[in-house]
């Protein structure tokens, strides 16, 4: 389990009870999901959630949407990579603003009920982040230029690692490729 800041923690919890409180359901889905979180992950957010009739918890990592929520006889958790996350949405289609967060082959409806407008900026920063940090070069591999090749094939002659005839086959080669 990850490393969770004394102060980091006071905040969140400070925060909850001075909106909602903490009830029981969600403090044993809280403990479940921070039991799931991975060490190299840190914890920027909490949200107490629903998946429908079911109470729990969305947390928030760096890296990644955690939503666990543990109902009579189950629990349920899901899991959405930040870098791979399509979108994400807001719904008002019931009492409760939906959270609505789809990944390939994944849409996941979540009933966010305090901050449902700070959940979604704070998961939309740390997304940016995530593929921001994650994101491949753009750049194609640049090709060594004719006289680059050439040059590097006769240092690799005058190093002693090719004869004089396999330096001359390799040039012709390339002068005949370009």
């Amino acid at each position: 389990m990850p490393q969770i800041h004394e102060k980091q923690w006071e905040a969140i919890s400070k925060e909850r009870h001075h909106k909602k409180g903490l009830p029981g359901i969600f403090k044993r889905a809280l403990g479940d999901a921070l039991g799931k979180l991975r060490e190299d992950e840190t914890l920027l957010w909490v949200e107490v959630a629903q998946l429908k009739n079911d109470n729990g918890v969305l947390l928030l990592t760096d890296k990644r949407v955690v939503v666990n929520c543990k109902g009579v006889l189950l629990s349920v958790f899901h899991s959405f990579e930040l870098k791979d996350i399509d979108t994400i949405s807001i719904e008002t289609k019931r009492l409760l603003p939906i959270l609505v967060v789809t990944s390939p082959g994944k849409r996941l409806e979540i009933g966010c009920a305090i901050e449902t407008d700070k959940t979604i900026e704070k998961i939309t920063s740390a997304m940016a982040a995530a593929k921001s940090h994650g994101a491949p070069s753009m750049q194609a591999p640049s090709t060594p230029s004719l006289a680059d090749q050439i040059r590097d094939l006769g240092q690799l002659r005058d190093e002693g690692l090719i004869t004089e005839d396999e330096f001359l086959e390799q040039k012709s080669k390339l002068l005949e490729q370009s």
